[in-house]
């Protein structure tokens, strides 16, 4: 994060490093591009509507409600949530599909010990995925608890989530979890 300053009413400036701001009015009158001036090069930004916000908000509740099954270990619920196409793909344990990772949860859930997920705040970032849904990535914070022990970060691996959008239904089709 760096401060700009402004130079002119639509060109800002940075002191941080060599490089210039503007913001361009389109015919409508509403600033709706912004180009990054540094290092003899112009870099174009254009204004998104706001549809990606509906998005990611929406994005955010699923996850929300994804990660709030598994930490209350309600299976049904959490495996709801995946389409049954899912390919789940993890760094240490490899490939896996969605039978395979209904009985890893089913396994899990029944254990002494306890994990707990909580998204990494400022780590989510979402993209529309035309005509199909949307990709999620992010960080989150595993944390375990023995029995009879105290809470403590295990991990912080990041994800990456391909959800689907058929007959308004929500579902997760690929996962990527890595960084371990």
């Amino acid at each position: 994060k760096f401060q700009i300053f402004p130079k002119k009413t639509n060109i800002f400036f940075l002191t941080a490093m060599e490089a210039e701001l503007e913001f361009t009015k389109s015919t409508k009158g509403s600033y709706d591009t912004l180009s990054l001036h540094q290092d003899g090069k112009n870099m174009k930004a254009f204004r998104i509507s706001s549809k990606p916000y509906e998005l990611y908000d929406t994005i955010l509740h699923l996850d929300s409600l994804l990660y709030s099954y598994y930490n209350t270990r309600n299976v049904k619920k959490f495996i709801s949530l995946f389409s049954p196409d899912l390919e789940f793909y993890h760094d240490l344990t490899g490939k896996t599909n969605y039978k395979e990772n209904l009985e890893r949860f089913k396994v899990n859930f029944t254990k002494s010990t306890i994990m707990r997920r909580e998204l990494l705040k400022g780590s989510l970032e979402v993209y529309p995925i035309k005509d199909f849904g949307a990709i999620e990535i992010g960080t989150h914070n595993f944390y375990q608890t023995e029995k009879g022990g105290q809470e403590k970060l295990v991990a912080q691996p990041k994800f990456l989530h391909i959800w689907m959008k058929k007959n308004n239904v929500w579902q997760i089709t690929k996962v990527i979890s890595y960084d371990h």
